[in-house]
């Protein structure tokens, strides 16, 4: 078996020719091992699934995806959508590591529905010159075309507002359907609370 450098599992998919990925795609469709029912990647690894939410009509689910191999590396979230959670339709990247604070990959996340509109909170990772490691909490918004925009960073206002929803969805006694923002750091969680109980919101 290959063994992968670090600059191999740390490339992005956008650094490697379109023939290379056909040709990957190609490889692991003709695989004997290819599943017939169940959630797969076009091609390399999926790990974590993340964002797990019903919303404009369909069920989303996105998983942490490297694309280019069978191994741990640069991860992205990839999005399919089911009417029925045994059908999944690809709908492609859903995020990629495309800023400051993701530049090392997309992790674990929840998705939480508001103002019709899916937030997906999740922690962008980055890395040091020496290889450290520091992670951000991240939020992307998608929109009823299914168009996803990344905010910069997770404001102190959209942690606020996601507070908000889960107090009230608990308030009505309504804890079906809620995937909490596990990713979201303890402090920031009691940050979040704290504001919200003081402004009584």
């Amino acid at each position: 078996m290959k063994e992968w450098t670090r600059k191999e599992r740390y490339r992005k998919i956008e650094e490697v020719s379109p023939e290379y990925l056909v040709n990957l795609a190609n490889q692991v469709e003709k695989s004997v091992y290819r599943q017939t029912y169940h959630i797969q990647p076009p091609t390399g690894l999926l790990n974590d699934p993340n964002g797990f939410s019903y919303f404009n009509g369909q069920w989303h689910l996105f998983y942490q995806w490297f694309p280019l191999g069978p191994v741990h590396g640069l991860k992205y979230w990839y999005h399919v959508v089911s009417d029925d959670l045994v059908h999944w339709e690809n709908c492609g990247v859903g995020i990629s590591p495309s800023t400051k604070y993701d530049s090392h990959g997309a992790y674990s996340g929840s998705g939480l529905v508001d103002k019709n509109q899916l937030h997906l909170m999740y922690t962008g990772n980055t890395r040091s010159k020496n290889w450290s490691r520091t992670p951000h909490q991240l939020m992307a918004i998608m929109d009823k075309s299914g168009q996803i925009k990344k905010s910069k960073s997770l404001s102190l206002k959209e942690f606020q507002r996601v507070i908000q929803i889960i107090l009230e969805i608990l308030k009505c006694g309504n804890t079906r359907g809620i995937i909490m923002p596990l990713s979201v750091q303890k402090e920031r969680i009691i940050l979040g609370l704290h504001l919200c109980i003081n402004q009584k919101i």
